[in-house]
């Protein structure tokens, strides 16, 4: 029996990068597991006040660049124009985040309050949040 609790919405790609971390164990290949990754991954459907025969609108977002600027230019021309820029904000975010997803909470009880063995060990568990803020310098959000 393999149980896993991992909560996170950070954004697609994250989910798509942990799924495909996970497949890395042919264990869980061989038993069945598939991964379908989502193209497009995110319909919305906009509801309008529209008075007449006018087609209601959506935003469909994937992984081509192009059609989801398209898709974005809907709406406003800036913001799909700003949308790569965007994008590779949120990839770095993602790469910098998912190292933390593998790694136990830190006990900021122990940090502050434990003996001297317990405060080393937070400290040594301290790297991994230290390496995101080093990869996303002044952009951490």
């Amino acid at each position: 029996n393999i149980r896993f609790g991992i909560v996170s919405y950070i954004s697609e790609c994250c989910t798509q990068t942990s799924l495909l971390h996970m497949c890395d164990n042919s264990f869980l290949q061989k038993h069945g597991l598939k991964v379908l990754l989502r193209d497009p991954y995110s319909f919305t459907p906009i509801l309008e006040d529209s008075q007449g025969e006018e087609v209601p609108r959506s935003l469909l977002l994937g992984n081509n660049i192009a059609e989801t600027q398209k898709q974005i230019a809907q709406f406003s021309l800036k913001d799909a124009q700003a949308f790569p820029k965007y994008e590779e904000f949120m990839n770095r975010l993602v790469t910098a985040i998912d190292p933390l997803l593998d790694i136990c909470p830190m006990d900021v009880a122990a940090l502050t309050q434990g003996s001297l063995r317990q405060r080393f060990r937070t400290l040594v568990g301290l790297r991994a949040l230290y390496r995101v803020g080093f990869a996303l310098g002044k952009q951490l959000p």
